[in-house]
């Protein structure tokens, strides 16, 4: 299956280079290994020109790609950049990896208020991660409500820790 996808992309983004959906699918396929190997330099390129047409899953894919390092070099510059674009246009993962920034100073100066903010947007999507380190920061914060209520969402959904704070 994922063989004849990928196959069938390839003709797209030959034919049609600016095609940012094919252009992402296909980096999809070059970043997970379906359809062909491996290839973390290719699908940087490709999210790139998808991202260039201000493709939101492919601006967070370049923002992670520059984080780890994969297929391009490691800039926390490009990261913050990249996952700030997204992060303004409602991307709940770009949202929670820049409170994970925010929270650990890494790429920016270390923020919990701005961090449980960015948490607190990504954990609106129900993802639970975010709903817990919002938790974590809100406590920090000592604004129990909001702590509170962010671990019971996070409960709700069997998050251990937060179960255990609840």
């Amino acid at each position: 299956y994922y063989n004849e996808a990928f196959k069938k992309l390839e003709v797209i983004v030959k034919s049609d280079l600016e095609n940012f959906k094919a252009n992402y699918y296909i980096a999809e396929c070059y970043f997970l290994g379906k359809g062909t190997e491996k290839n973390y330099t290719l699908a940087f390129d490709h999210y790139s020109i998808a991202a260039s047409n201000k493709h939101l899953d492919s601006i967070y894919k370049v923002g992670y790609c520059y984080e780890f390092g994969l297929g391009t070099s490691k800039d926390e510059i490009q990261m913050i950049s990249r996952y700030t674009q997204a992060a303004k246009s409602g991307h709940n993962l770009s949202q929670y990896r820049l409170g994970l920034c925010y929270k650990n100073g890494f790429g920016v100066e270390k923020n919990i208020s701005i961090a449980a903010t960015y948490f607190l947007n990504s954990a609106k999507s129900g993802l639970v991660d975010a709903q817990r380190e919002g938790a974590m920061c809100f406590e920090e914060l000592n604004q129990p409500t909001a702590s509170a209520t962010l671990y019971l969402a996070a409960a709700e959904q069997n998050d251990p820790y937060s179960c255990y704070k609840i």
